[in-house]
């Protein structure tokens, strides 16, 4: 294509058919060659640049919504199999456990005779008795002054202990 400027508007020939046109530059005229007479329209167009920037940050806000939708769900999902691995773990853990069914607090204070009873029916194994010897007119003799498993000894009612963990009971 050659172009060429005449009379303050470029003119351009086409290199297929030699025809000479105008390039657009938004004003309506007409041109005319000796093969062909062609009328040139022009359309101009107004942007409403406030909104298109307000449907580009509706656009923005929608993402970020979904994002965070999408976050909010993945989450979710994390937590829930995070859940779901830790159940299993824990009931892996207590295969071969014992739960006592109480708390040390609830031990301390009891006869140890009896709960070295109990302890042995649940399948305890390594169980110590220590005598503290110091039964006062203010202790009540043979009752649990500390208990420990495993060397825990603040455990809960729920809590599972291996068969052979090393169970100390002193006593007044």
């Amino acid at each position: 294509m050659i172009t060429e400027e005449l009379i303050g508007t470029k003119k351009a020939y086409c290199s297929y058919c030699g025809s000479r046109f105008a390039i657009d530059d938004e004003v309506k005229r007409t041109e005319s060659n000796e093969k062909i007479e062609k009328t040139v329209n022009v359309t101009k167009t107004f942007i409403d640049k406030a909104a298109v920037i307000r449907e580009e940050r509706l656009n923005k806000e929608s993402k970020h919504s979904l994002l965070f939708f999408a976050g909010c769900i993945i989450l979710v999902l994390l937590v829930w199999f995070g859940l779901g691995l830790s159940i299993k773990h824990e009931e892996v853990s207590r295969e071969g456990k014992i739960c006592i069914g109480r708390s040390s607090e609830d031990i301390v204070g009891k006869k140890y005779k009896g709960i070295v009873s109990e302890l042995e029916k649940i399948g305890f194994t390594n169980i110590e008795v220590v005598d503290m010897d110091d039964a006062f007119w203010f202790w009540e003799s043979d009752t649990i002054d500390k208990i420990t498993i495993d060397g825990d000894s603040t455990f809960g009612e729920y809590e599972y202990f291996d068969p052979s963990a090393r169970v100390i009971i002193s006593y007044h």
